[in-house]
């Protein structure tokens, strides 16, 4: 016989709050210039998961973010506050990439084939930096996301 935990709540005690996680994992990034990330914390690597929180803590120094975000900037030197533009794109198509990778390691989690330390590993720091290192796909789409952006300021401009 199922005994659903609902209809065993008991209207005196301690209130608690109902929650449902979510499956897919909050996202921060971090960095020294705004205080948010320490010197040699996740140093040349792009991000780490704390599982307790669910959350990923992305480091924007890490150079294969700024790498991308200068090789776009170099391309578009002409057009005013293209820098701006250019770090957001850059940082939402990893920051994509980072959630997708943590979920799809999320999803495996518990599996026969998959122990805790399997889990671990998949989410691991160097994982996590290894998951963000294929360039061509990411590099791909970001291109698309700039020219509609930069499409859509010359258009503005001409008018």
């Amino acid at each position: 016989m199922e005994i659903l935990l609902s209809s065993r709540k008991d209207s005196g005690g301690v209130s608690a709050e109902e929650v449902s996680p979510s499956k897919f994992p909050k996202f921060a990034w971090i960095s020294i210039a705004d205080g948010s990330r320490g010197f040699g914390e996740l140093e040349d690597r792009a991000a780490e998961y704390i599982e307790h929180d669910n959350l990923i803590r992305a480091n924007a120094d890490f150079q294969g973010f700024t790498d991308i975000v200068e090789y776009f900037t170099k391309q578009y030197l002409e057009i005013e506050g293209a820098g701006a533009i250019i770090k957001i794109e850059v940082y939402e198509a990893f920051e994509q990439q980072l959630i997708e990778t943590v979920t799809g390691s999320l999803s495996l989690r518990n599996r026969p084939k998959w122990n805790p330390d399997d889990f671990n590993n998949s989410t691991s720091e160097e994982a996590l930096t290894a998951a963000v290192m294929s360039r061509y796909h990411i590099i791909t789409y970001i291109k698309k996301q700039i020219h509609e952006k930069f499409k859509h300021i010359a258009t503005v401009e001409a008018a």
